[in-house]
């Protein structure tokens, strides 16, 4: 091997690959909508449709990653906040996901 292909390897040797598993090898919906439902429950709403009220709370976490960086936590809080007043809920966000594991802060 020459010393310019041994430089060249050495160069697209990658250090740290990372691959994101969220939507693609675990279903984030299915996976969420027990814990979604124990949420609406608690706030009295089990006639609110879980998925529907899923999707509202995740786009506007989507919408929320674009703002200034906040905790995952705190971006999750506002959208749901934001999903129990488009539903017209009296649900209480900030202890509503006490009852589900997550996995830690940063």
């Amino acid at each position: 091997m020459t010393p310019a292909a041994s430089t060249t390897r050495e160069r697209l040797r990658p250090k740290l690959m990372s691959f994101d598993v969220f939507g693609t090898l675990i279903s984030v919906r299915d996976s969420s909508y027990d814990a979604f439902a124990r949420i609406l429950a608690a706030a009295g709403a089990r006639h609110v449709d879980v998925k529907a009220f899923w999707e509202h709370w995740e786009h506007g976490n989507m919408r929320r990653y674009w703002d200034p960086y906040r905790p995952y936590r705190e971006i999750c809080r506002q959208s749901l906040a934001a999903s129990f007043e488009h539903f017209d809920l009296k649900g209480d966000p900030d202890n509503s996901f006490a009852s589900i594991q997550t996995y830690g802060t940063v």
